[in-house]
């Protein structure tokens, strides 16, 4: 690759992603960007990773599993386990609430043809867990911190999350 003039500039998380906590619907699904279907680059890559990680709360939210699945590599057993999570938690009528993503830092480095390593710095918001009867089970009253390592490739299908690893850094 030859060094560009122009420093490649951050991505601009989306309304989604930086609404205050006390405005953040996790039932309202993320904007997808129009950059997923561009191709492969750096750009996009890192486009798909910042939508992949804003589908969590939806997901957990709503049970609906469609973009998630669509998006989730065969290899990305984190991905699967999550579908697992979703589906048992939404079977006994229990949902979630808040934890917006607020992302920090996002890098893309390309390992080879068409497959590339996303690296994001993110903040998980506040959020609760509720039972079938709507009391909380699980209140997380705190932002958490977290490092997220994704591997991602463009294929005909599009973009899809190969593996990805979360490291919590505690408390913020």
């Amino acid at each position: 690759h030859t060094p560009s003039a122009q420093p490649t500039p951050k991505p601009t998380p989306q309304q989604a992603t930086t609404a205050p906590a006390a405005e953040f619907d996790a039932t309202v699904p993320p904007d997808r960007p129009e950059s997923l279907d561009a191709g492969p680059s750096e750009a996009t890559a890192r486009a798909a990773a910042i939508y992949f990680i804003s589908l969590f709360p939806y997901a957990f939210a709503t049970g609906d599993l469609d973009e998630w699945r669509a998006m989730s590599g065969k290899s990305c057993e984190y991905c699967s386990g999550i579908v697992g999570q979703v589906e048992s938690e939404q079977a006994a009528g229990k949902r979630r609430e808040g934890g917006r993503i607020e992302f920090l830092d996002v890098t893309a480095i390309e390992l080879e043809d068409e497959q590339y390593v996303v690296g994001a710095t993110i903040k998980e918001h506040e959020g609760r867990l509720l039972r079938a009867d709507g009391s909380v089970e699980k209140d997380t009253d705190y932002v958490l911190d977290a490092r997220m390592e994704l591997l991602v490739s463009w294929s005909e299908r599009g973009w899809l999350v190969e593996g990805l690893e979360i490291k919590w850094s505690g408390k913020a």
